[in-house]
C-alpha cells in the first residue's frame, strides 16, 4: 500500500512511536524519567529532563538529492532516499542521540549563565555561543567514545545537514574529491591535484581566495565580524570534512589564537575544565563582541550547529535541572577515521524495517477505526433527524 508524505509523517509521530523513541532515550541514558516529545519547529533540544525532537527537521525525509548524497558520502547503500519512513526514523533518531548524549555528559544548569563574564545580553550570548559549538562537538566524541553502536547516527546528523542548506564558502569535500575521499584521514594531507579536482573547481578555488581578499578589505562591524569568527571556528571543529578557505584578515588572528582552544576543549572530559576553555576563548575575542546583542544575527550558525536553543540561558522547563555530567576519557572524535559505514548502516537498516510496517498498519487501523466512527455518529445524527 502507498502512503502520501503526510500519512508517513503523522503516521511517523502518532504516539505509539513516540513512546518507542522515548524508551531509546531512556534506555541510553539509563534512567526512566526523560519525556521525548515531536514537534514540527524546525529545531530539537533539550532542557536537561525533556528531549525534544521534530521528525521533520528541514524536511529531510522527503529530500531525496540530499539523503541520497549524504549515503554517498558515507559509503552505504542508498536506502533512505527511496523510504521517507525509514528516512524519518533516522533523522529522528540522530537528535533523539544527540540530545540524549548532552543529557549524559552536559552540566545543567548551563555554566555561561552564572559566569561573571556575562554582564550584557550580547556578551553572554557570545559565551554561549563558543560554548555551544564545543559542547557539541565533545558531545559527539564523548558518544563515540562510549557508545559502540550511535556514531553512524552522528555522522548522518552532521553529513545530512550539509547536503540539506545550500553551502556557504566551504563545500563539502566529498563534491570536489572522487569517490574514496570519504576516508577523512588520507583527505587531511593530500593536496588538490592528487585527489583528481577538476580544473574548473581549481579555478573556482583560486577565485574564491580572490573575493576572500576583496571581502577583506570592507569594513566589518563588530556583530559581522564576531559572527564570521563564530561560523569559521564551528565548520572547523563540527564539519571537519568542509574546505575552508584561509580566514579574512580581520578574524585570521583570532582564529590561529584560538583553534587550538576549541580543539582541546572537545576532547576535555572533564565539565569545568572544558568551560575553561570557553572562557579562554572568549578573553582572547573580547573585542569582537559588541556592546548589544540586537545585530546579532545567528542564522548560519543555527544551520551549522542545527539549534542552539539547550545552550540558550533561558531555561523553559518549570524544573530546576542540576546534572553534573558524566566525565570521559575521549578515545575517539566524530570523522577521526574511516569506519565500516556500510556494515553498520546494513544493521540499522533491517532493524528498522522490522517495525516500520507494524507501525503504518496500526495507524492505517485507527485511522479507519476513526473513519468508522465519524460515519456512524453522522448516521445516528440522521436517524435523530
Amino acid at each position: 500500500m502507498e502512503y502520501d508524505d503526510n500519512e508517513i509523517l503523522d503516521a511517523f509521530q502518532s504516539d505509539y512511536n513516540r513512546e518507542i523513541e522515548e524508551s531509546f532515550v531512556n534506555m541510553l541514558c539509563d534512567t526512566e524519567y526523560l519525556k521525548l516529545f515531536f514537534i514540527n519547529e524546525n529545531e530539537a533540544f533539550t532542557d536537561g529532563r525533556n528531549i525534544i525532537v521534530d521528525p521533520a527537521l528541514d524536511e529531510m525525509y522527503k529530500d531525496r538529492t540530499a539523503l541520497y548524497k549524504a549515503e554517498e558520502y558515507l559509503g552505504c547503500e542508498h536506502k533512505l532516499c527511496e523510504d521517507k519512513w525509514l528516512a524519518l526514523k533516522i533523522v529522528t533518531r540522530s537528535q533523539s542521540i544527540h540530545e540524549s548524549l548532552h543529557i549524559i555528559f552536559t552540566h545543567f544548569p548551563l555554566f555561561c549563565v552564572n559566569d561573571v563574564r556575562s554582564i550584557t545580553n550580547a556578551r553572554l550570548k557570545t559565551l554561549s555561543l563558543i560554548a555551544n559549538i564545543i559542547e557539541d562537538a565533545f558531545i559527539e566524541a564523548a558518544g563515540c567514545s562510549y557508545f559502540d553502536n550511535i556514531e553512524f547516527y552522528l555522522k548522518f546528523g552532521r553529513v545530512s545537514r550539509l547536503f540539506a542548506s545550500n553551502p556557504k564558502e566551504g563545500t563539502v569535500k566529498k563534491a570536489f574529491h572522487n569517490d574514496h575521499m570519504h576516508d577523512y584521514k588520507k583527505s587531511q594531507n593530500i593536496n588538490n591535484k592528487s585527489i583528481g579536482l577538476k580544473k574548473h573547481m581549481v579555478r573556482s578555488f583560486k577565485l574564491k581566495n580572490k573575493l576572500s581578499n576583496i571581502v577583506d578589505k570592507l569594513h566589518k562591524d563588530k556583530c559581522e565580524l564576531l559572527m564570521i569568527y563564530l561560523d569559521y571556528m564551528a565548520t572547523d571543529l563540527l564539519y571537519p570534512m568542509v574546505i575552508q578557505p584561509a580566514p579574512i584578515f580581520a578574524i585570521r588572528k583570532y582564529v590561529n589564537a584560538t583553534k587550538e582552544l576549541f580543539h582541546s576543549g572537545m576532547i576535555c572530559g572533564n565539565h569545568y575544565e572544558r568551560h575553561k576553555y570557553v572562557q579562554k576563548i572568549f578573553d582572547i575575542i573580547e573585542n569582537l563582541i559588541p556592546k548589544d546583542d540586537k545585530n546579532i544575527d545567528e542564522t548560519i550558525l543555527r544551520q551549522k550547529l542545527g539549534a542552539i536553543k539547550t545552550h540558550e540561558s533561558k531555561n523553559d522547563s518549570p524544573m530546576d535541572i542540576n546534572s553534573q555530567g558524566k566525565e570521559i576519557k575521549i578515545t575517539k572524535v566524530l570523522f577521526g577515521g574511516s569506519d565500516n559505514n556500510n556494515e553498520q548502516w546494513k544493521q540499522i537498516i533491517n532493524k528498522l524495517n522490522s517495525e516500520k510496517e507494524n507501525v503504518l498498519r496500526l495507524f492505517l487501523r485507527k485511522a479507519n477505526m476513526k473513519n468508522y466512527m465519524e460515519v456512524f455518529l453522522m448516521t445516528a445524527e440522521f436517524i435523530k433527524m
